[in-house]
């Protein structure tokens, strides 16, 4: 078994329905594999992601309680040996230094390569959308957090077939945008340019 399954409608579902299939009777470990092992090696990266072992590439989350619990929520992660904190700042905790609402030219890194993106951003203080556009189809940003100069994503992506929730964390400038983007055992390096008015 390996989860997300390819027909997964609404990703927003995905860990609850998780959840109710551990309730049922799936084995926790069962589940987790489905999440990390499993997956990377359907995806070719098994050599160096989707279990902690010597060698491996240091993606590791942080729950505040068991994983597959209702009220456990993921309050850090690791990606590559680095920590990110998945904190949602309050509304208007810090003001927005820029604004990124526009066109952007992107490139995501990952061990699988380079992939050329187009980002369409629209802000409205704190609080970013958009798209992300690539020869692999267009992801959605479903929520993000301007908070300072540091932005935060949750991107619906579908790679391979497969539907995924990632998240973005980095930071912004007038005219450019760095990060990670995180998801499940493994990351992707994203830098981004404005495409200035009229040239896309």
């Amino acid at each position: 078994m390996r989860l997300p399954p390819r027909d997964l409608k609404n990703h927003q579902t995905f860990q609850k329905n998780v959840q109710k299939a551990v309730k049922a009777g799936l084995p926790k470990e069962e589940a987790l594999k489905a999440m990390t092992i499993i997956p990377a090696k359907f995806l070719g990266v098994s050599s160096f992601l989707g279990s902690l072992e010597p060698g491996k590439i240091a993606n590791i989350i942080l729950t505040s309680g068991e994983i597959f619990d209702e009220k456990t929520r993921v309050e850090r992660v690791f990606v590559d040996g680095i920590s990110f904190e998945i904190k949602k700042p309050p509304k208007g905790e810090k003001p927005t230094k820029v604004n990124i609402a526009g066109k952007w030219s992107a490139t995501v890194s990952s061990p699988m390569g380079e992939l050329e993106t187009i980002l369409e951003i629209e802000q409205d203080g704190n609080e970013i959308s958009g798209s992300i556009s690539s020869n692999m189809g267009k992801w959605e940003i479903r929520e993000g957090i301007l908070s300072g100069n540091e932005l935060a994503l949750s991107i619906s992506a579908t790679i391979m077939g497969e539907t995924m929730d990632l998240a973005f964390s980095g930071t912004a400038e007038k005219d450019s945008i760095e990060g990670t983007i995180a998801v499940q055992e493994w990351s992707m390096e994203l830098k981004a340019t404005r495409i200035p008015d009229g040239e896309f």
